[in-house]
Formats: structure tokens, sequence, C-alpha cells
């Protein structure tokens, strides 16, 4: 049985690469089985995928659908990324942020280097 613990983090910045992975990683695991879900749809006739205004039906909508959706989950975190980097960068500059991480174990936040947990229960100050 494995013990979870949150911990509070306070950081100054977050790195943009961080910011790009989490977005990329949660747009693509909803959009990519949306899109392959399309294209079996598409591929009975149905005009769920469209290319140039024109739908696509059978085997090419099999393969576009799921080309069409990695595509726009890539142009989503592209701009949203970006917004997000520069909303986050301009509140770093008035004070820190404060992130919430739940580790899978207890002291999963103390086995990796550089990483120090920094909350009441450890001591460490919250603000």
């Amino acid at each position: 049985m494995s013990s979870k613990s949150e911990q509070v983090l306070v950081v100054q910045k977050v790195k943009a690469a961080s910011i790009y992975k989490l977005l990329l990683l949660g747009l693509a695991t909803s959009f990519i089985p949306l899109g392959v879900l399309f294209g079996v749809l598409a591929f009975f006739g149905a005009d769920t995928v469209k290319w140039n205004k024109e739908p696509i039906h059978g085997v090419v909508a099999l393969l576009a659908g799921p080309g069409i959706s990695v595509f726009v989950a890539l142009l989503f975190t592209a701009i949203v990324g970006t917004l997000t980097c520069f909303g986050l960068w301009l509140i770093s500059r008035i004070r820190p942020i404060s992130i919430r991480v739940v580790s899978h174990r207890a002291n999963a936040m103390q086995a990796q280097p550089g990483i120090q947990p920094d909350g009441p229960a450890s001591g460490g100050s919250t603000g």
C-alpha cells in the first residue's frame, strides 16, 4: 500500500519547459483519443473529419483524425503555453508561486536531489 503525502512548494519561477510539457501531455491525452473516435466515425460515413472544408471518409479518415488532433494539440500547447509562461512570469515579479504537490510515496520528494519539502509539516515557511 502506498501512502501519499501533500506538500506545498513555494517557487519564484516555473521553468517554461515544465509548463509546455504539462500542457502537451494533458492536451495530447485528451485530443488524440477524440481524434481516433472522429476518425472511426468518419470511416463509417459520418462527416466528423474535414480537410479544406471537405469531409474525409474511409481509411484516410482513420489516419487523418489522429493526425489532425496531434497538430491541434501542438498548436494549442504553443499558444496557451506561451501565454501561460508570460502570465506566470508577470506573477513571479509580484510574489512567489505556491504549488501543491502530491507525491506517490511519503519520501518521494526527499529522494530527489535538489528538491526540499517546504511547508508547515517540514518546518519550512509558507509565505
